[in-house]
C-alpha cells in the first residue's frame, strides 16, 4: 500500500470534512495530524512532501473518522486552550468558548481592589473560569460548585495545581451555603428550546445538555436562582457576573431589574457585538 504524503493526507481529510459540513476542515485536519505525528504545525506545513508512516496513517484515519461523525475536535484532542492555559476536556464536560473569556475579564475587574477576594463560581463545569481567576489572583479563595459530579471530575483535573480552589457538589436551586463573598460568577445554561435544533451537531449531540439547555419556561430562571444566592452570600458592594445568551439579551429590562438587592451595572459585548456578560452590584436593600 502506498502511504500518503503530509500534503496528500491533509488534502484528502480536508475534502472529506468539508463535505460533511465541518466548519474549519483544513484546520481540524492539521491539528489532528499534529497530534498523530507529534510535530508542530509549522514543521508539518514546511515538510509536506514527507510520507506518513503506516502507524501515523492508521491513527490519522481513526481520528478523522471520529471528526466525520461530528465528535468535537476538542474531545478528540482532549484539550482546549482558555485564558492562555490548556484545559482538559472530554465527554460530560462543557467545552470552553473564547467568548467566555469576557466573563473572566469582567470578574477580574470586579475584584481588582479587593484584598484576598472570596469568589464563588456556580456551575463550574470544566473549571476553565475558576482556574483562570485563581491563577490571576493567587491571594484569593475560589469556591467552585456544580450539581453534576461528572463535571466536577473535570474541574478537579483542571484545578489540581491551584491550592486556592475549593470544590463541592451543590445545586443553585437549594439554599446558598456560602457567606461573605466578594463575587459570584457563572455561565449558566441559556440556550432555549427553540434555539436547540439550530446548534451544530458537535454541540447538540455530544456536549452535556444540562450545561447548555434551559428548561421550558422563563429564560431568566437560572439568573433568578443566581440572584437569590447573591442576596444571601454577597457582601455589600460585591458583584454578580453572569454570561448570557440571545434570549436573555432580548430581556434586558428584566435583567436590569433582576432583584431589588442587586443594582444593575452594565452589560459587556463580545467581539461579534452580542451582549455576552451581565453585571450587578449588591446594595444594602434587603428584600
Amino acid at each position: 500500500m502506498r502511504l500518503p504524503s503530509i500534503h496528500e493526507a491533509l488534502a484528502e481529510a480536508s475534502r472529506r470534512l468539508e463535505q460533511e459540513g465541518v466548519l474549519h476542515p483544513f484546520w481540524d485536519a492539521l491539528l489532528l495530524l499534529c497530534d498523530v505525528t507529534h510535530l508542530d504545525k509549522a514543521i508539518l506545513l514546511g515538510h509536506q512532501e514527507r510520507l506518513l508512516s503506516f502507524g501515523e496513517n492508521q491513527a490519522f484515519a481513526l481520528l478523522i473518522a471520529r471528526r466525520l461523525a461530528r465528535e468535537p475536535l476538542q474531545y478528540i484532542r482532549g484539550k482546549q486552550e482558555f485564558w492562555g492555559r490548556p484545559i482538559e476536556v472530554g465527554p460530560g464536560c462543557l467545552i470552553p468558548r473564547p467568548e467566555t473569556e469576557h466573563l473572566v475579564e469582567s470578574a477580574l475587574c470586579c475584584i481588582k481592589e479587593a484584598e484576598s477576594p472570596r469568589v464563588l463560581e456556580v456551575g463550574t463545569g470544566s473549571g476553565c473560569v475558576i482556574a483562570a481567576l485563581a491563577s490571576e489572583r493567587p491571594d484569593g479563595i475560589f469556591f467552585g460548585v456544580d450539581v453534576d459530579e461528572k463535571a466536577l471530575e473535570w474541574t478537579r483535573r483542571n484545578t489540581a495545581a491551584l491550592p486556592n480552589v475549593r470544590l463541592a457538589r451543590c445545586d443553585v436551586n437549594a439554599p446558598c451555603p456560602f457567606r461573605r463573598l466578594d463575587l459570584i460568577v457563572s455561565n449558566p445554561p441559556y440556550i432555549t428550546q427553540d434555539e436547540w435544533p439550530e446548534l451544530m451537531p458537535e454541540v447538540r449531540d455530544y456536549e452535556p445538555r444540562a450545561a447548555l439547555l434551559l428548561e421550558e419556561g422563563d429564560p431568566l430562571k437560572p439568573y433568578r436562582a443566581l440572584a437569590r444566592w447573591a442576596e444571601a452570600s454577597l457582601e455589600p458592594g460585591g458583584h454578580l457576573a453572569a454570561e448570557i445568551g440571545t434570549a436573555q439579551a432580548k430581556r434586558a429590562a428584566a435583567l436590569r431589574a433582576l432583584s431589588p438587592s442587586l443594582e444593575w451595572q452594565h452589560g459587556t459585548r463580545d467581539l461579534a457585538g452580542h451582549l455576552r456578560v451581565a453585571l450587578w452590584r449588591r446594595n444594602n436593600v434587603t428584600g
